[in-house]
């Protein structure tokens, strides 16, 4: 049977374009962290142009000190963005076509849960898809605030939902796209990764409950270390080499949650980037009124906007200084740093509150009131919007030209750019000082020998030093790299021992005659496992899905 499409399709994907016409037009936004979030993609290429697959150290970064960033920051905004540039020809070009693109993905998903949400139809799918596209916290992310990580997150988010839905009547199918949702939001942002993971636990003991619904939660726990395993490569080594670098840094100053409290004015006004807008409590309150009303026959989507409102209260609760000894008592919630990032998936649900509420609300009038609400909704959204979208600002052209030349391997060598605001994901024993002196004074690889000694640079990357070196009594090499696990050291293909100094570099001694030296960064144990379990969580995945295809075809 032919699916039937109207007009009205189009409305979620006009909403896009409208969210990213800057974009668009006028290209990457100047915003809060526009600097940071063009050197991480510059830097995330320059490690794959020295043969880092996937990256683990970054090369450049600290006079040429590099840093193990790659290790700790989810991936992959910064992968399909440095491929991006690599096709268009420019960092700012290649990641604003990496958020635009991510824009019609969340969109695309959130348009697609519609088709398995109990009790709704295309309207609903329509409204929900829109008031996404349009939500002012996700274009705030992506206009002002430059959180792109984020943004790829919450775009992704919504497939954990369709994920979750499926459980209920395929729970193979829904385990395959549990997993894939999970494994991707890991990988596109660590902090929304948790929230994804909240919303699967919780969602499927309030939709399924506990009793009579082993094989909904099996298929559950299937997916959920399903796409663990799949991600293992970049979540294993975070935790494990966790106390290697200075993530207490994480919690410091205006990133602890305790001096991040906002009022509640500011969470539904305009005046930050944060703010979602006076158009979110108006839909909340009225998919409330949708849910406690009797609408004839009760519609097969309250249980699931009944969940969905109990969330939005979870996300907003969780804004609020009575949430406090939460915040102090779960594990890792401390490292979402501003409270008001729960606005993100408060957006997810909003939307999908709108859209579940719209079904039964919409079925009381004729097509062509229907019509004529959806099209309103979309003129509600984009007025919600238009604040924020007046505040983008784009790169002028001499910023434009300036970053793209200091996002070059020899200027981020000699230049102050960083990939975040803080020294987080320097390894612990740095001495921040000590690159900054280095990188004035030329920014050498080989910072002496004692006793003094020739040599001769063969090859001089950042994660890779190899020198031929004339030592007939033997020397000390201090090297401009800091010691963090990965790093391996061989004197004519002999490893030898590297040692600490005490700014944090890299001291190695070369035993008379001398020879070949070579220094080079290795993926840390920890990521290599974590390779190996990716690889075979993605094969275990593709399994799955060759699986249920088979039990689609069997049962059709």
């Amino acid at each position: 049977m032919t699916r039937k499409y109207s007009w009205l399709e189009a409305i979620p994907y006009l909403a896009v374009l409208i969210s990213c016409a800057p974009l668009i037009v006028a290209g990457f936004p100047q915003g809060h962290d526009w600097t940071f979030e063009l050197a991480r993609v510059a830097e995330y290429s320059h490690a794959l142009a020295e043969g880092q697959l996937p990256p683990h150290w970054a090369p450049n970064l600290y006079g040429g000190y590099g840093s193990p960033v790659f290790l700790f920051y989810a991936p992959a905004f910064a992968a399909l963005a440095s491929g991006a540039t690599d096709v268009f020809g420019s960092a700012a070009v290649g990641a604003s076509a990496v958020v635009v693109l991510f824009s019609f993905v969340g969109v695309f998903a959130v348009r697609r849960l519609f088709d398995v949400t109990p009790g709704a139809d295309p309207r609903g799918g329509r409204i929900a898809a829109t008031v996404f596209a349009l939500h002012p916290y996700l274009i705030g992310d992506k206009l002002i605030r430059n959180a792109n990580a984020e943004f790829a997150a919450l775009c992704l988010l919504p497939f954990a939902l369709l994920g979750l839905l499926r459980l209920g009547r395929q729970p193979h199918r829904g385990a395959f796209v549990v997993a894939g949702a999970l494994a991707a939001s890991i990988l596109s942002h660590n902090l929304t990764a948790l929230t994804c993971l909240a919303l699967l636990l919780g969602g499927a003991l309030w939709l399924y409950g506990w009793r009579g619904a082993a094989r909904i939660h099996l298929a559950l726990a299937s997916g959920v270390a399903l796409g663990l395993l799949i991600a293992a490569f970049f979540w294993l080594p975070a935790l494990a080499l966790r106390d290697a670098i200075r993530i207490e840094e994480l919690t410091l100053g205006k990133f602890d949650f305790h001096n991040q409290w906002k009022p509640f004015g500011e969470f539904f006004g305009y005046a930050h980037a944060f703010s979602s807008g006076a158009l979110a409590p108006v839909t909340l309150l009225l998919a409330a009124w949708v849910a406690v009303r009797r609408f004839g026959e009760v519609f097969a989507g309250r249980r699931f906007l009944f969940g969905l409102l109990a969330a939005a209260l979870i996300f907003i609760g969780l804004q609020f200084r009575v949430s406090t000894p939460i915040w102090e008592s779960v594990p890792w919630l401390r490292l979402m740093q501003f409270p008001w990032r729960f606005m993100g998936p408060l957006a997810l649900v909003t939307a999908v509150a709108a859209g579940v509420a719209a079904t039964p609300l919409l079925a009381r009038y004729s097509p062509r009131v229907r019509t004529g609400i959806e099209v309103a909704v979309f003129a509600l959204c984009v007025a919600n919007a238009w604040p924020h979208l007046a505040d983008y600002e784009p790169l002028s052209a001499l910023h434009s030209k300036t970053i793209e030349k200091a996002t070059q391997p020899d200027k981020l060598r000699k230049g102050a750019l960083n990939v975040s605001v803080l020294d987080e994901y320097l390894p612990r024993g740095a001495k921040p000082a000590v690159w900054r002196r280095e990188a004035i004074a030329g920014g050498r690889s080989v910072l002496l020998t004692r006793p003094e000694a020739q040599f001769e640079l063969l090859v001089e990357k950042g994660s890779r030093i190899s020198l031929r070196i004339d030592a007939p009594t033997g020397t000390r090499l201090r090297l401009a790299r800091w010691h963090f696990p990965g790093w391996q050291a061989e004197l004519d293909g002999v490893p030898i021992p590297l040692e600490p100094n005490r700014t944090g570099g890299i001291d190695v001694r070369i035993p008379a005659p001398g020879g070949v030296f070579e220094l080079a960064h290795r993926p840390p144990r920890s990521r290599r496992i974590g390779l190996a379990l990716s690889g075979l969580g993605v094969s275990l995945w593709l399994v799955l899905y060759v699986a249920q295809r088979r039990r689609r075809s069997n049962a059709e």
